[in-house]
């Protein structure tokens, strides 16, 4: 009756597009025989020095909420360091790790002077100065001083982190 109507009828075939790939065809991905997980692949590098990625992620005063979703969906071996860079007021002692270590997987540590960067850990902007990265390792700088001069601890860190790792440095 459908056709009579001039309806196409319905049912279950659907066409693909032929641009469209399909998945069905697709081959299986596996990984080479010597390949021994996240895990040990990251221990492996951290001891051989080998890089490894070091993600900056950058927020204002308030986006702690953001830090801590992150936090939470992320695998405690990801293989990568991760540096939180957040605007604080230089006056006031921060409760940044101290929360944020509840919520990851990942041991969290605020940096007081020079911290070696390893992989599967979390690194956290003191509120007292800045960071910067150099030869692997995370080092406090003074905040910039004087009148009319912008305190750009975000842009600082991300610049310096480039320079160090380039393609093995992500910036969120």
């Amino acid at each position: 009756m459908e056709k009579e109507r001039g309806r196409k009828p319905v049912g279950k075939a659907v066409r693909k597009p032929a641009f469209a790939p399909s998945l069905e065809k697709a081959a299986p991905i596996s990984l080479p025989p010597t390949s021994r997980g996240p895990e040990s692949d990251a221990n492996a590098a951290s001891q051989s020095g080998k890089a490894f990625p070091i993600v900056g992620v950058g927020a204002s005063a308030g986006g702690l909420e953001a830090f801590i979703q992150l936090l939470e969906h992320l695998p405690s071996t990801t293989g990568m360091a991760f540096v939180l860079i957040q605007h604080l007021d230089p006056t006031h002692s921060s409760q940044l790790p101290e929360i944020l270590s509840r919520k990851s997987g990942m041991p969290v540590s605020e940096v007081h002077g020079d911290i070696k960067v390893q992989p599967n850990h979390v690194y956290v902007i003191p509120a007292s100065n800045n960071l910067r990265i150099d030869n692997g390792v995370l080092r406090p700088v003074s905040r910039p001083t004087g009148a009319g001069v912008r305190n750009m601890p975000i842009d600082e860190f991300l610049e310096s982190l480039a320079k160090e790792r380039g393609n093995q440095s992500l910036g969120i």
